[in-house]
């Protein structure tokens, strides 16, 4: 046994697998414990993964000027329920680490595939380097836990089992994909469709792929057009309401869409409105792409047809928060990055040509991640969050002993009304409320010196926490609610809602 350990530890590809494992999980662990993560979606993630953890289904708390409704009807997300069980080892960072140990599977995975087309062993390090530091990834992990981002790491296995095809292995990656977001259903027919190409065995595996096809839309249906609206309230799938600017319907839009071919391809590179300067978004997520490793894709042309409908679902989107390089929009981009380029590299004969191509591929991927973590053109960019070469990134502002003092006196059957990122700590129990949402009996908590305020603004944000402390001092009611005063630190103070 330590003989096998020292063995593992003079393994490079064994050791850059642990590095980021500790490094994906260390991004979001930080921003987690420093308050930085997000109610909307890591606190619905967490609240929703204590409720199934204690066999309930409690409705999600936290939609804002929305009712109450089940998390399931927000996104048709299985994870969540399926790796609730371990909040009993993890607590409210369970999903985190999922995430990260998902990463190093899609990770090793692309391993298995570059050994498989015989790339030689002192490449695939690199090739794994390559992968691991693709802006995308950050982007995604930076702001807490994303169920597509599990989807995205079962795309390599998916990849494998077409070239070896192990339908075993096509099923299973298949399912992971499926199950992890409502809108997987419509990426994976061109997924299956470009594996299917690219890998050279449509003869073999088309009769099998075109079972899955048909499985694919009936999911997709069955969930999107019966179970979705069934656990809605206002009995709606309401994601579709991000391409409203293209038809109120699924039939419409896509009625639009084939009718207006030239309109949908200038909105690819140009804002939907014009004139519009938020535009030069789409510009900069372009050239991210393209210096990410895009331009292996024209290697294996075939690949592209796996990148369209994520390229239409970001930027055909009327919300300007999909189109950038912010946030999750991308990460289901950075494994077909990282396969287009052990494609490209397996064209070439020359293992000197192989070397340099490995070489800018490992450079641009870095460089590109690391200055876009210094400077972005992409609104509500926050660099305390990602950019892991930033002091700031490591530092608070927020005394985090004496504040969990103060979390001690609320009961965990309390109801809370709470600052963004304290939500995601506060999320196991049945009602909690992002501020300036208050109930009555309800805990409100309050941080003085807060940088995500949402959905107010800090100009706001500060006119309610001092009409709230004029009413507790002298009594007198504030949208109709009295508060008493608990406790106060330098960092927040706790108030007791009462009618």
């Amino acid at each position: 046994m330590c003989n096998q350990t020292k063995e593992l530890g003079k393994n490079p590809l064994f050791l850059i697998h642990a590095f980021f494992f500790l490094l994906f999980f260390s991004v979001p662990a930080l921003n987690h414990f420093n308050l930085r993560l997000p109610a909307l979606d890591f606190g619905i993630a967490n609240q929703a993964m204590f409720s199934y953890a204690g066999f309930n289904d409690y409705p999600s708390t936290l939609i804002l000027q929305r009712e109450q409704m089940p998390y399931l009807s927000l996104h048709f997300s299985l994870w969540v329920p399926i790796l609730s069980p371990f909040s009993y080892v993890f607590g409210s960072y369970t999903l985190l680490v999922f995430q990260s140990l998902a990463l190093v599977f899609a990770g090793f995975y692309l391993v298995k595939i570059a050994k498989y087309v015989q790339i030689k062993n002192n490449i695939i390090p690199f090739l794994l380097i390559q992968f691991y530091s693709i802006w995308a990834i950050y982007a995604a992990i930076s702001d807490g836990f994303h169920d597509n981002t599990l989807a995205a790491c079962f795309v390599p296995a998916l990849f494998l089992g077409f070239l070896k095809t192990e339908k075993k292995l096509i099923i299973i990656a298949f399912v992971g994909i499926l199950i992890s977001k409502e809108n997987m259903a419509i990426w994976m027919p061109a997924l299956l469709v470009s594996f299917l190409i690219s890998s050279n065995q449509l003869q073999k595996l088309w009769k099998f792929i075109g079972l899955l096809l048909l499985i694919d839309l009936f999911y997709f249906l069955l969930v999107t057009q019966l179970i979705m609206p069934a656990l809605n309230p206002t009995g709606k799938f309401e994601q579709i309401d991000r391409f409203s600017h293209l038809g109120n319907s699924i039939k419409d839009i896509i009625i639009y869409i084939l009718s207006h071919p030239v309109d949908m391809f200038k909105m690819m590179f140009f804002s939907h409105i014009q004139p519009d300067e938020m535009e030069n978004i789409k510009h900069e997520f372009w050239l991210v792409l393209l210096a990410s490793g895009f331009i292996a894709v024209i290697f294996r042309p075939s690949l592209i047809i796996a990148f369209l409908p994520l390229l239409f679902q970001k930027l055909w989107n009327k919300e300007v928060v999909f189109w950038g390089i912010n946030y999750h929009y991308g990460i289901e981009m950075a494994p077909l990055l990282s396969i287009a380029l052990i494609l490209m590299i397996t064209r070439f004969h020359s293992v000197k040509i192989k070397w340099i191509l490995v070489s800018l591929a490992v450079f641009f991927s870095t460089y590109t991640t690391y200055s876009k973590m210094q400077n972005r053109l992409s609104v509500w960019y926050d660099d305390k969050k990602e950019n892991i070469f930033s002091s700031k990134h490591y530092t608070s502002n927020i005394n985090i002993k004496s504040l969990d003092d103060m979390l001690s006196l609320i009961n965990s059957t309390d109801k809370v009304s709470c600052n963004s990122g304290l939500v995601p700590h506060l999320a196991n129990r049945k009602e909690i409320f992002l501020f300036p949402r208050i109930e009555n009996q309800c805990k409100l908590i309050l941080l003085k010196d807060c940088s995500d305020v949402y959905p107010l603004s800090q100009e706001d944000y500060k006119k309610e926490i001092a009409a709230i402390s004029t009413a507790a001092i002298f009594g007198y009611q504030y949208k109709g609610f009295h508060f008493a005063k608990i406790a106060e630190n330098n960092d927040a103070i706790l108030y007791q809602v009462k009618p």
